[in-house]
């Protein structure tokens, strides 16, 4: 399974920052042997990173994302596009956040900032898999 961290450092020794948007690098992570498969960095001058981040994280077929509050447009791609599960990492550790989310010891990041909050019902017994496809545009 792959996981997104975002990351202020290149590598797992990096923090989760405090949201989504202040994040120099994109970790892809394979969550259970803990291998740091590709890193992507953050382009200062170019528009839209928050969005190319999400793509990537979409790309890389990602099963959950490590973040902190994420904005309105990232978060559509992420939770409604792709329906990847997203874990309120912020502050912590790279690495320890990916342990905690593999003990299910995470909080979900349920909507966007800003955003009402999830009000639909969900697909899935598996009570990670939330907020997927019932957000209002």
């Amino acid at each position: 399974m792959k996981i997104a961290i975002m990351s202020d450092q290149a590598d797992l020794g990096g923090r989760v920052p405090d949201c989504f948007s202040r994040s120099p690098f994109l970790l892809i992570v394979d969550a259970e042997k803990g291998d740091l498969l590709e890193v992507i960095a953050r382009e200062e001058d170019v528009a839209g990173q928050d969005v190319f981040f999400a793509r990537e994280i979409l790309r890389w077929d990602c099963e959950g994302v490590l973040c902190g509050p994420i904005e309105r447009e990232p978060f559509v791609i992420i939770a409604d596009e792709g329906c990847v599960t997203r874990y309120n990492a912020a502050g912590m550790g790279a690495r320890e956040a990916l342990e905690r989310m593999n003990r299910r010891a995470l909080e979900l990041v349920r909507d966007y900032i800003g955003g009402a909050g999830c009000q639909g019902e969900h697909h899935k017994e598996d009570a990670a898999y939330e907020c997927c496809r019932h957000h209002d545009e």
